[in-house]
């Protein structure tokens, strides 16, 4: 029995195969053990690092990328602004980089050519002011129409065969002036509008007379034109004029009223002379001894009329290459009478025109007188030739300068024994007559060629640079011996009726 107890007795080998289960589950273990604490530590360290992060960009005072970011809201605006206007410098960059080309139409009937800039597009046909039906090339030769169609890469020519348009003129009062119009025409001055009543002023482009008088027919007025080819033009027409006579002081002594445009006479009214003088004429304005309109003389109003008697007793007519003023005077101007230039009576400086090189900057074409439409630097020839000075040949493709003439003192007209009219040089000491008219004759001569034509035209401008005429602005006070019209009536032409039209 104790052989039998031994044999079931547990034998040291399995002891020890026992003992290394054991001991390999308990290793196992600690391995979970490990890695459950290598993931805990991960996570844990993961967590970290993504709170650092976002605290990292939440915080707006901690540097990011060595930029500094602003911690106030006005500067945060200033940085969005600029960033808008980064975006509108690179549009405007974008916008240099567009190529401009310049397409030219150039009209083969005229020397006439119409410029359109175009960018990276297409051109539009354009029809010239006056005509109409044309058509477009591509060469000078008309062999190719040219292609709208296509889109413009380089300064393009088109060549352009039109034909002229004929345009109805369409007026809204009767008149004479003709009633179709085309560019062969050139300018075609136009009639008055046919009244019975009233005065005319002028046809315009618009109803309220708005813009400038329309004197012509011309290639300009075509631009107003409707599609149908039409030209609307208005006639202005005031229903009377006045004739107001002032007294000596200035107020109105009577007053004349016109509803037709027949030639009035200018009446003895405004007030009668003092003692030892007479009237002379009338003036325009107010306290001035110049004389514009005479007794008797016949005149066409254009507009009301001021008329001022101007008392004294002669005159002195001042004369200038076909200008005139006329200044009256009485006994004590003529005594302190004083000679005066052209310029402080009021006559323009005449001038004359020199063959000059063409590049002179104040140079003129010469043209033939057949052309309607001059340009700025172009002048007829019959104009030229007018006007040309001493010793200049002008003639058609010349050149010229118009330049202004030095004044070179007055002549008295004069009578001969034999009754002939002579002109005598007169200086400083020149008294005009009393109780007589005196005519004055102004001198003037070109420039020297010698000196500088700008130099010259200067020194003539400081010579009239001297006071005013006395005579022609300063009213003598004279004691009227009789009595003024009364002031402030208004006479009808139907109460007196040689003043009636």
């Amino acid at each position: 029995m104790k052989d039998s107890k031994k044999v079931t007795k547990k034998s040291p080998a399995v002891k020890v195969e026992e003992k290394f289960i054991e001991e390999e589950n308990d290793n196992r273990v600690i391995i979970f053990i490990a890695i459950a604490i290598l993931v805990i530590i991960g996570t844990i360290i993961g967590l970290l690092v993504g709170c650092d992060k976002k605290s990292e960009e939440k915080d707006p005072v901690k540097p990011k990328d060595d930029i500094v970011v602003p911690d106030t809201k006005e500067e945060d605006k200033k940085e969005d602004k600029e960033t808008t206007v980064i975006k509108k410098v690179t549009t405007k960059s974008n916008d240099k980089n567009e190529e401009t080309y310049v397409v030219s139409f150039n009209l083969l009937d005229e020397d006439d050519v119409h410029t359109v800039e175009v960018k990276n597009g297409k051109v539009s046909p354009y029809v010239p002011n006056g005509y109409t039906s044309c058509k477009y090339y591509a060469d000078e030769n008309l062999t190719k129409e040219f292609d709208f169609t296509n889109k413009i890469t380089s300064n393009t020519n088109i060549y352009t065969s039109c034909s002229i348009a004929v345009y109805t003129i369409i007026y809204d009062k009767d008149t004479n002036s003709q009633t179709e119009y085309d560019l062969k025409e050139g300018k075609v001055a136009l009639s008055d509008a046919n009244l019975e009543k009233g005065f005319f002023e002028g046809w315009y482009t618009t109803p309220d007379f708005s813009g400038d008088r329309v004197y012509y027919l011309s290639k300009d007025l075509t631009k107003i034109a409707n599609e149908q080819n039409e030209i609307h033009l208005y006639a202005k027409v005031a229903d009377s004029y006045s004739v107001r006579y002032h007294s000596k002081g200035g107020e109105v002594g009577i007053t004349f009223t016109y509803y037709s445009q027949k030639p009035i006479r200018i009446e003895n009214y405004g007030g009668f002379a003092p003692e030892g003088m007479k009237k002379l004429g009338f003036a325009t304005k107010p306290g001035s001894n110049v004389i514009e309109y005479q007794l008797n003389q016949m005149v066409t109003l254009t507009g009301d009329l001021d008329l001022y008697a101007v008392f004294g007793t002669a005159r002195v007519i001042y004369e200038s290459e076909g200008e005139t003023v006329t200044v009256g005077m009485t006994s004590e101007e003529l005594d302190n009478y004083n000679l005066p230039t052209p310029d402080e009576v009021g006559l323009k400086t005449p001038t004359y025109f020199v063959k000059v090189d063409k590049t002179n900057e104040n140079a003129k074409e010469v043209v033939p007188d057949e052309i309607e439409e001059l340009l700025d630097n172009q002048i007829k020839i019959s104009d030229a030739k007018s006007k040309a000075g001493e010793n200049e040949t002008i003639e058609v493709g010349d050149s010229v300068e118009e330049l202004e003439k030095v004044f070179d003192g007055w002549q008295a007209k004069e009578t001969d024994e034999e009754g002939n009219e002579i002109l005598v040089d007169v200086d400083d000491t020149y008294k005009p007559e009393d109780n007589t008219d005196n005519e004055l004759v102004a001198k003037w001569k070109e420039q020297d060629k010698t000196t500088d034509t700008t130099d010259t035209t200067e020194l003539n401008e400081e010579e009239n640079t001297t006071e005013t005429l006395d005579l022609v602005e300063e009213e003598v006070p004279v004691e009227e011996t009789v009595p003024e019209v009364s002031t402030n009536v208004e006479v009808t032409p139907e109460v007196i009726p040689e003043t009636t039209m």
